[in-house]
């Protein structure tokens, strides 16, 4: 009889924790309102004030204070980045000094080393590069006009920049590629992508990794490596 009772008991016990359980499932599963919110792109700033509040006294981060301290060392007018009718390509800390895709990677600095034997390495600071070089740069990355996801399409678009023509004997016309895939016609424009220099047979595309900042005076555009 004592046997019985544990045995009843237990299954008491264990009918009342399955019934907890359920109800507790249920209640996790029960359906819920989903309202889509979609982050306001208007920084309420022109570009050079977007790239000071994330420069090198930036807040709530200075992700772009290797670029404000470019901009500065190429003795760029900062009125160019607050002038309208204008898009900007912003380049991360990470599009300067990170890895193999970083500018200062890729364009390395002739020096020496212990032995005093020929070497080159990726630059410390920009003030390792003459001046002329990293101004053209710059403006390179200033487009004229302006470009975002609703106006851009899948077909890569040649873009007139800020830089002198003829300045790059490699882009002697001074333009930048940008196009958008799948483009403005998709149905849902939550899965396009910006691209720089996209164009065919490009040796480096350059995706934006964070595109659409709506700046008073122009568009602007992210990137995590550095477009050439």
């Amino acid at each position: 009889m004592k046997t019985n009772y544990i045995y009843r008991n237990t299954l008491l016990v264990l009918a009342l924790a399955a019934t907890v359980l359920l109800t507790g499932c249920y209640k996790m599963q029960q359906s819920w309102d989903y309202k889509q919110h979609v982050i306001d792109p208007h920084t309420n700033k022109t570009a050079w004030a977007f790239i000071k509040s994330r420069g090198t006294n930036g807040f709530p981060d200075t992700l772009l204070s290797l670029m404000e301290r470019g901009i500065r060392y190429a003795g760029i007018d900062t009125a160019e980045y607050e002038k309208s009718d204008r898009t900007y390509i912003l380049l991360q800390n990470a599009a300067v000094r990170g890895g193999v895709d970083a500018y200062f990677s890729h364009y390395q600095i002739d020096d020496v080393d212990n032995l005093g034997l020929p070497i080159q390495r990726p630059a410390n600071s920009w003030e390792e590069y003459p001046v002329e070089q990293v101004k053209n740069y710059f403006l390179w990355l200033i487009l004229q006009g302006e470009y975002t996801y609703d106006n851009v399409g899948s077909n890569n678009m040649n873009v007139k920049t800020l830089m002198p023509p003829g300045a790059d004997p490699a882009n002697p016309e001074s333009v930048m590629g940008i196009r958008n895939y799948p483009g403005p016609q998709s149905t849902d424009l939550r899965n396009t992508q910006l691209y720089l220099n996209a164009y065919l047979n490009a040796p480096r595309p350059i995706k934006v990794v964070t595109g659409g900042f709506i700046n008073t005076n122009g568009p602007a555009h992210m990137v995590a490596t550095a477009p050439w």
